[in-house]
């Protein structure tokens, strides 16, 4: 899971290295990621909120080239492994304060 500096949040898998004719140059600034899952991060409380799915477009794609995306590294805040089950874990309502 990668966290843009825009706060756009991109699931998925790092397919290649820069553009063009440094298609795998891991000095480039660019690459190549496989989305799966798409959303933003809540500005209020920073959450991950999944707005869009790509598994059918990746099961229906003719090739993953026409879905994968060029994003910039320099742009990256954080970046972690995800794990769609614990996601869908956590309590989605924000608990600042526990009655009890």
């Amino acid at each position: 899971m990668i966290t843009m500096s825009d706060r756009k949040v991109y699931i998925g898998l790092v397919v290649g290295f820069g553009k063009d004719n440094d298609a795998f140059s891991v000095d480039n600034e660019t690459f190549f990621f496989l989305p799966i899952k798409s959303g933003y991060r809540n500005k209020y409380d920073l959450r991950v909120c999944v707005t869009t799915d790509y598994s059918s477009a990746i099961n229906n794609a003719n090739e993953l080239d026409d879905i994968q995306i060029i994003l910039n590294k320099k742009s990256i805040v954080s970046a972690c492994k995800f794990d769609d089950s614990r996601f869908k874990s956590f309590d989605k309502s924000p608990q600042f304060f526990k009655a009890n």
